[in-house]
């Protein structure tokens, strides 16, 4: 009997002691693992496993880039997560960058004195930073309302630059809204850090010479495409030189290299000649992109300042077959769509004073991005104006076409 109590107090004395071990491995463990981080990311997607793009960023940069994240303290659940995934995305950001990337977190509300919170939520505001008003409910019921400014003030190399988190597209609802904000956080902060690197190393061609926008119509466009690539505008002019360069070499053999990254057609009026199409299909060939922002009907607003009607011609630009080869045409038609913008209209009997009224004008269809695509991805609607359908044509197996914009269900051609 002794020695059964004995081998039982034995069994108890081992059993303790492994239990000791395991709780002092675990808790050691994690005491190490504190002082790095890992992030294992089991979407099927790999929404947050960092992009190749960004680690190549990171760990070339030269200079200590500094981020100052406004979200912090107390606040709803839904911005606890947003300000966790920023966290955890900066943290990722120090294992490719190393010290290169500090950062700290900031309450602007933190300070009792009204205003000095006041002057401070002024100067995050004027700095580009936008707030946002929340509501909460405490356990009593009663209901307060703080402001929240859901973003970062990213310095680099003496420049600065503001970044709103939070996502507000219409389309989509206020917890779709943030759980689209928590997964933009690394492109929100690396575009930031891709604008404050200023590093040229692409090149992009306005096209001129068939009446194309002016640098006027689209000088917002361009002065954003200038904060990450070297913009230029250049005419054709039947010169087979204008878009790349060629050289003989002793064999005689010709060596094409094009001197742009990208060409964009915006808005052309008139036709192109054979030599031009030949030029930028050339372009193509030669491993080039062409963005054609084309229209198949003129039409424009002009003339419902004078009348209750618009009038549309048809033009002609000569692209058609072209197009066709690359696998598009553009159809000579109007879309309606019920699914459309708001224009003041007016409704006052004629001779007496104008009355604007707002009405939906179905000639300006709000187009549903493509949100499946990295270029829809979190993209807001997108007014059209006065837009043409698109249809994919062709059989060739080595053209991939996709859709990125579409109109709703309501909807037709005319």
């Amino acid at each position: 009997m002794e020695r059964i109590n004995h081998s039982r107090k034995s069994y108890k004395r081992q059993v303790y002691r492994d239990l000791l071990i395991l709780i002092t491995s675990i808790v050691l463990i994690n005491y190490i693992a504190s002082f790095f981080f890992t992030r294992i990311d089991l979407t099927a997607e790999k929404r947050y496993t960092l992009t190749n793009t960004t680690k190549t960023i990171l760990t070339n940069i030269k200079d200590v880039v500094y981020v100052k994240v406004y979200l912090e303290g107390d606040m709803p659940y839904g911005f606890k997560r947003l300000n966790k995934s920023i966290k955890e995305t900066l943290d990722e950001f120090r294992s490719y960058a190393g010290d290169n990337i500090q950062y700290e977190f900031i309450n602007p509300s933190e300070n009792p004195d009204k205003k000095t919170q006041k002057e401070l939520f002024k100067q995050l505001y004027n700095k580009g930073l936008t707030p946002t008003n929340v509501q909460e409910k405490d356990d009593e019921g009663k209901i307060s309302e703080k402001v929240l400014f859901p973003g970062a003030l990213i310095s680099y190399g003496g420049r600065e630059i503001a970044v709103d988190f939070l996502h507000n597209s219409m389309n989509l609802s206020p917890e779709e809204n943030l759980n689209a904000s928590v997964e933009d956080v690394e492109f929100s902060m690396m575009n930031a850090i891709r604008k404050l690197k200023n590093d040229f190393g692409q090149r992009i061609a306005f096209i001129e010479g068939h009446g194309e926008s002016t640098p006027e119509e689209v000088e917002d466009f361009t002065r954003s495409l200038t904060e990450y690539f070297e913009v230029e505008r250049v005419r054709l002019d039947s010169q087979i030189y204008s878009l790349s360069s060629r050289t003989l070499d002793s064999n005689k053999k010709v060596t094409v290299v094009n001197k742009y990254d990208l060409a964009i057609i915006a808005n052309p009026d008139s036709m192109f000649s054979e030599f031009d199409k030949y030029i930028i299909d050339q372009f193509i060939m030669y491993g080039g992109k062409v963005i054609w922002l084309i229209d198949a009907v003129d039409a424009n607003m002009d003339s419902l300042a004078y009348a209750s009607t618009v009038m549309a011609t048809i033009k002609n630009l000569n692209l058609n077959d072209q197009l066709f080869k690359y696998g598009a045409r553009v159809n000579p038609n109007l879309v309606q769509d019920m699914q459309c913008a708001i224009i003041p209209v007016n409704t006052a009997i004629s001779g007496t004073q104008p009355q604007f009224t707002p009405s939906p004008w179905v000639y300006f269809p709000l187009l549903m991005p493509n949100t499946k695509h990295p270029i829809g991805k979190n993209v807001n609607l997108v007014k059209g104006q006065f837009v043409s359908s698109v249809d994919p044509v062709g059989d060739d197996s080595t053209i991939t076409k996709t859709v990125l914009l579409t109109t709703s269900q309501n909807s037709r051609a005319i």
